[in-house]
């Protein structure tokens, strides 16, 4: 005799081409119970992929976002996982990229006759409800050789703390900080863009 458990995995094995009312009706099983445990099956095994984004997670300082954590999964575990998902679970784990950069004051390269500072749109409201609403930027500086300075500057989006370009110089030339811009918005289309506030000190 076929266990009901069997018969559910043909059921699924089959329903990209037949229905799942007509395999449900010829196995004798009710829909209802096959729905059933095809939700427990999609809460076990996203408790074993939540399992997994932890340890990458803590395996690399907690400093990886979703995108780094998605390839880990792919690369370490051969887990094939949307990125979308890999966010939601790490957002129902409430772990998110921890992005700790050291405060720089650097004078602007921008001569004061061609500056413009703009109205303060985001008013310390670091709060997003969705990617792509709200981006910083920030320029720190590393030590390296004989008195030298690298300095890295990057953009994070505040909804996951994710960094979504960088750029390294050893200048503080304007053209280094559009590089830094212009790398994060390529990634993104421009409907995707349409309400995006980026901001920068």
């Amino acid at each position: 005799m076929i266990s009901n458990k069997y018969k559910y995995l043909i059921i699924k094995s089959l329903s990209s081409k037949f229905s799942i009312k007509l395999l449900c009706e010829i196995s004798n099983i009710s829909r209802s119970a096959y729905y059933k445990w095809t939700n427990t099956s999609n809460q076990c095994k996203d408790r074993e992929i939540m399992d997994k984004i932890l340890a990458i997670y803590n395996d690399n300082r907690k400093v990886y976002g979703y995108r780094r954590i998605k390839i880990s999964l792919k690369r370490t575990f051969g887990i094939n996982v949307n990125h979308k998902k890999v966010l939601r679970l790490m957002q129902k784990l409430k772990i998110q990229s921890i992005i700790k950069m050291k405060k720089f004051k650097y004078k602007n390269p921008i001569p004061n006759e061609y500056a413009k500072i703009e109205n303060n749109v985001l008013n310390r409201n670091f709060e997003a409800k969705t990617l792509n609403q709200k981006w910083v930027a920030d320029i720190t500086y590393l030590r390296y050789g004989n008195g030298c300075r690298a300095y890295p500057s990057a953009m994070m989006d505040l909804n996951n703390n994710e960094i979504i370009g960088y750029k390294l110089s050893t200048s503080l030339e304007i053209e280094f900080v559009i590089d830094t811009v212009k790398t994060a918005i390529s990634k993104c289309s421009r409907e995707k863009l349409k309400d995006l506030i980026i901001h920068s000190d």
